[in-house]
């Protein structure tokens, strides 16, 4: 992304006519450009510098246009000036205006045309820029996010298909343990008429044994034997009693 399109360092001087050679007035002249294939923005970017209220004094700033957006910093005498297109992030052209002002002022011997160039190639690249790094890692952990947020919407209807499922085995279970109570009532009843029956079937048994071999209706065969009636008792002879007489009296003498 070509987000600068046009860069210039001017130094705080003396304008002069260049027609008639006169200082018109003081302001930033410009010290080096690149490129010098625009001269639309380069002849704007000079009437922005000989403007009489850029005056020196440490500042930032931005003009906006619909087509261009124009950043400058006066330092001191010198001002650093780029021009870019409106969505181009304001923040990495005050990164490169400071860049330009450091490298400059470590060397002022510098070709300020190949700095220039050399500088907007770099700061051109996003992929230089640390932020939009990140910002492009975390594009890429929101890729991943968004498409673990799918497997995991995947997994959400899979578990809702088990959690019915197993919806369906419990509700399976509730009937098959009514139907087990009702087998288990069922089967119970059956073995008690078996029970019953078996000892209706065995008493019966019990009487026709009984029948056969004791004789129906008189039980003639199982009656004990018939005994004579006991003797009536002799009769008993009283004891013959004694009577004793009296003592006859004593004469007295």
């Amino acid at each position: 992304m070509v987000g600068i399109q046009y860069s210039v360092v001017a130094k705080f001087g003396d304008i002069v006519d260049p027609i008639t050679k006169v200082v018109m007035r003081q302001g930033f002249v410009p010290a080096g450009e690149y490129p010098n294939n625009k001269p639309t923005l380069a002849e704007t970017a000079r009437t922005i510098l000989a403007n009489p209220k850029l005056k020196k004094g440490d500042h930032l700033r931005t003009l906006e246009q619909s087509t261009f957006h124009f950043h400058y910093k006066v330092s001191g005498e010198f001002c650093y000036m780029c021009i870019s297109l409106p969505e181009f992030p304001r923040r990495i052209t005050f990164e490169f205006l400071n860049d330009i002002e450091t490298q400059f002022l470590r060397n002022r011997n510098i070709v300020l045309r190949n700095l220039l160039k050399d500088k907007m190639a770099y700061f051109n690249n996003t992929s230089n820029d640390q932020i939009y790094k990140l910002k492009d890692q975390i594009d890429g952990v929101k890729v991943v996010m968004i498409e673990n947020f799918d497997k995991a919407l995947e997994k959400g209807e899979a578990l809702d298909r088990l959690l019915e499922r197993s919806n369906e085995i419990v509700d399976s279970s509730h009937e098959f343990k009514k139907g087990s109570a009702k087998l288990k009532n069922a089967m119970l009843k059956r073995n008690l008429i078996l029970v019953l029956i078996l000892v209706i079937i065995a008493l019966v048994v019990v009487f026709i044994i009984i029948w056969a071999g004791c004789g129906i209706p008189g039980w003639e065969r199982c009656r004990p034997p018939a005994t004579a009636p006991p003797a009536p008792p002799a009769p008993t002879v009283p004891p013959p009693t004694t009577t004793t007489a009296p003592p006859s009296p004593t004469p007295k003498p």
